[in-house]
């Protein structure tokens, strides 16, 4: 295989697992926000529910991924 074609696979795995490695990370922000709310609130922290927090940070969430794509 030719240095050119080779190069860009590897380029398209290093993207593919870059794109993969921000999903999980996005992931995982995502269920430790929605941990600290829940935990917050039934704490007594908060004077809603996590639920409404929850509702709150999903709209947030859209209204910035919208922004950046």
């Amino acid at each position: 295989m030719p240095e050119q074609e080779t190069n860009q696979f590897s380029m398209r795995g290093r993207l593919h697992d870059d794109a993969a490695y921000q999903d999980a990370r996005r992931t995982r922000r995502r269920e430790a926000l929605e941990q600290l709310t829940a935990e917050a609130s039934e704490a007594g922290f908060y004077e809603y529910a996590a639920e409404a927090y929850k509702k709150a940070l999903e709209e947030a969430r859209r209204s910035i991924e919208a922004e950046n794509h």
